[in-house]
């Protein structure tokens, strides 16, 4: 399971849906925690990588699923001039996804 967001809601919704034995990357750095106890509450098995990046084949394996159409981006566009009010929007999690700024 990938996890573009990073807050703390998104990634207890995620090791929630973890099968046993399944992954958790976090892709997103927004602030979240994660706690992780043995024993808890958590599926057996379960890995959590923290990637910073990805090789070249992975890129291309990334963009032949979104060219697919298997992966769903969803983002709020927002001009340049209002980038204060975007910012604040995602710090009070008024934002859906991802904010792409377009110049004006």
């Amino acid at each position: 399971m990938l996890d573009f967001v990073g807050a703390t809601a998104t990634l207890e919704l995620a090791a929630a849906t973890l099968r046993p034995g399944g992954e958790l990357a976090l892709v997103g750095g927004g602030g979240g925690q994660l706690t992780v106890r043995k024993p808890g509450f958590r599926p057996p098995g379960f890995r959590l990588s923290l990637p910073f990046w990805g090789t070249r084949p992975e890129l291309a394996e990334v963009i032949a699923l979104a060219r697919s159409g298997a992966l769903r981006v969803e983002t709020d566009h927002s001009p340049l001039s209002a980038a204060p009010q975007a910012f604040d929007r995602l710090r009070r999690g008024g934002v859906r996804g991802r904010v792409v700024l377009v110049p004006d």
